[in-house]
């Protein structure tokens, strides 16, 4: 099982899902819609590198930036839809964290590249 690619799958499907919701079945202001979209688009954009990252060849580093990754979109992009859609307000300050994290995960993807070595 690969746990990489399924959960970057299940996160471009989530970015999907959000992204038909908000066009079809959600009325929101214009900022909020903004901000929605922001969420979507990085959500998408890190289910895409999650997915490739879990076909690459298995690097003990390489897999942990994609997990960071994920948690990373995690934070950042649900935060964002769950602060607009529910009365959670406060979520939004998961919303830096999350943009931290996804910092991190690149430092280590910068790390792995500088390390990776071929057989």
């Amino acid at each position: 099982m690969n746990k990489l690619l399924i959960c970057g799958g299940l996160l471009g499907l989530l970015a999907v899902f959000m992204g038909a919701t908000l066009d079809h079945f959600v009325t929101l202001s214009d900022a909020e819609t903004a901000s929605v979209m922001v969420g979507i688009r990085y959500n998408m954009l890190y289910a895409l590198l999650i997915a490739a990252i879990g076909l690459a060849p298995t690097k003990q580093y390489l897999q942990l930036s994609g997990a960071i990754f994920a948690i990373g979109t995690c934070l950042f992009s649900i935060s964002i839809y769950l602060t607009h859609l529910t009365p959670l307000k406060q979520l939004v300050y998961l919303v830096p964290f999350g943009g931290v994290t996804i910092m991190l995960a690149w430092v280590l993807l910068i790390m792995t590249g500088v390390k990776w070595r071929t057989a």
